[in-house]
């Protein structure tokens, strides 16, 4: 299972890139966990994931393909 994982704003410039794949993740809880586990720096950001442009509350199970955003917070105006 191939998942295509984007950072936005502050957080790309924690990862060090705007855009990773992982593979074999079954759910957003495992990724955040991964994802924190292999760049420190993001335990240092509040951040939400949406899962196919859809912002996600909770835990959700991840499908292969999947395009997971891991966002900022942000104002509007």
């Amino acid at each position: 299972m191939k998942l295509k994982i984007l950072f936005f704003g502050i957080l790309s410039e924690a990862a060090g890139k705007q855009e990773m794949i992982l593979n074999d993740i079954s759910d957003s809880e495992t990724l955040q966990n991964h994802l924190t586990s292999l760049i420190p720096g993001l335990k240092d950001y509040t951040f939400r994931m949406a899962i196919n442009q859809e912002f996600i509350d909770g835990n959700r199970t991840l499908k292969d393909g999947d395009v997971v955003a891991m966002m900022p917070p942000f104002a509007g105006g």
